[in-house]
């Protein structure tokens, strides 16, 4: 140090000083920082040291404890199973993670007022964002060729599977507020159709908010303005409801007892109108087929007969002209079946026999 005429002492000097006197220099030595020395004379010979700091008592005294440290732990739990998301306090919520148009400048830097409160990291992309809005909008676009367009692409694309909550989310609150728009509810059944056609997206953990939407359109009272066809909506959830619970009762096996018990509800319900008993007759010949007409239809054959005769004497007229004709065609149809499922030169009539008394004024159908 006193030949490079500096005042610092650095790590290099001990070590050369140790090096002249044949020692092993000092390993591992790390300073975060230069130590300023200073130079003081004893017994005719210069000593260097360094400076202490120097604290008051009554300054230490008056100071408030820290915090006692927590004992580190350690604790587990599921991001994510099959590519899902669970509902858990430790994962954020749809509400958390929805971004809204008018709240996009919010996204960027996030204020939270708790300062202990976790952060959560927005997990939707920029592209997934922009494609969720061009959706939501396509699909309520008055031009069908647009809401064509979007549900082909959902029905399609494979990296969706982050929308699906906020997809499910607007069809369950878009369907309820529509229920006089034809146009509207038709496009969610669809929609619906398209998420659960896409071989892509794992569509399970969201079923028990979809079926309440489809099986409000299935026997709802009103789902159009007069005058409107809304018995092919029906229809075509009665359709889309079968295909759910043939397709996930293995998963879910009580998911068509359950729905099979609210459809024939509907069809039983003395104070139910026609329209919904259009709805449960073709929800149950869907779900249960030949085993619905038998145990369910057939029974109450007399019972459905006479509401549609007081449905023409009343406000339901065109209620009851289509239920006369769901019924007429459901009847045929399990006519058919019973006849190829006999076996014998005289099968034909054999069923015929034995389904005349049971199909009251429907049996012209059995020739």
């Amino acid at each position: 140090m006193r030949h490079s005429k500096r005042r610092q002492l650095s790590c290099a000097d001990i070590n050369a000083a140790l090096a002249v006197k044949n020692m092993e220099p000092v390993y591992g030595y790390i300073s975060g920082s230069v130590s300023e020395y200073k130079a003081t004379q004893a017994n005719n010979q210069t000593i260097y040291f360094t400076l202490d700091q120097e604290y008051d008592l009554e300054e230490l005294i008056k100071n408030p404890l820290p915090a006692v440290p927590l004992e580190p732990s350690f604790t587990v739990h599921w991001l994510a199973i099959e590519g899902v998301q669970p509902k858990i306090v430790q994962n954020p919520t749809a509400q958390d993670l929805l971004v809204r148009p008018d709240k996009q400048q919010q996204v960027q830097q996030p204020t939270i007022q708790d300062k202990d409160a976790p952060k959560v990291k927005e997990i939707l992309t920029k592209e997934l964002q922009v494609y969720y809005e061009m959706i939501v909008q396509n699909m309520m676009n008055p031009d069908p060729r647009v809401r064509s367009q979007a549900i082909e692409s959902i029905s399609t694309d494979p990296g969706i599977q982050g929308l699906m909550p906020y997809f499910v989310q607007f069809i369950s609150e878009t369907t309820p507020k529509n229920l006089q728009n034809l146009e509207v509810t038709t496009t969610m059944m669809r929609f619906v159709r398209a998420l659960l056609t896409n071989p892509d997206i794992f569509c399970e953990p969201y079923l028990h908010q979809l079926m309440p939407v489809i099986l409000t359109c299935i026997v709802t009272k009103s789902l159009s303005i007069p005058g409107q066809d809304h018995f092919s909506l029906r229809r075509y959830a009665a359709k889309l409801n079968a295909h759910i619970c043939h397709q996930y009762s293995s998963v879910y096996p009580t998911i068509s007892p359950r729905t099979a018990k609210t459809l024939v509800s509907a069809f039983l319900g003395d104070n139910m109108p026609l329209s919904s008993v259009y709805g449960a007759l073709a929800g149950i010949v869907e779900l249960n087929g030949t085993q619905g007409v038998e145990k369910i239809v057939l029974p109450n054959l007399k019972i459905i007969e006479q509401r549609m005769e007081n449905g023409r004497k009343g406000n339901e007229r065109d209620e009851a002209d289509k239920l006369d004709m769901l019924l007429h065609e459901t009847l045929t149809k399990h006519f058919e079946h019973e006849v190829s499922t006999q076996v014998g030169a005289n099968a034909r009539q054999t069923v015929i026999d034995t389904l005349k008394p049971l199909y009251s004024s429907y049996s012209s159908i059995l020739k």
